[in-house]
């Protein structure tokens, strides 16, 4: 025995589509500016995690701080020239 209300929430569950609407995710960003963050914050993320972690690739440091190898990239580029970090293996 069902009552009316039932009826009427059956009624409507079946009429929605049983599809759950796709994840948009915004696009990848593909400069410093662009991620919204200063260069000196993603600086010292990237110290931090080497820091942190020991030794590291590049991709493997975007992963940690979750910003793309090519930032990252740059970033570690410019530490090298200032001396903050060196390179074990072929660039």
């Amino acid at each position: 025995m069902t009552n009316i209300h039932d009826e009427a929430m059956i009624a409507e569950e079946s009429d929605q589509p049983a599809t759950h609407p796709a994840t948009v995710f915004p696009p990848e960003p593909s400069s410093i500016q662009e991620t919204g963050l200063s260069g000196a914050l993603l600086t010292r993320l990237v110290v931090k995690a080497l820091y942190v972690m020991g030794e590291l690739t590049e991709a493997s440091i975007g992963q940690q701080i979750k910003v793309p190898y090519s930032i990252v990239k740059g970033i570690l580029t410019d530490l090298r020239k200032e001396k903050y970090c060196e390179v074990k293996g072929p660039c």
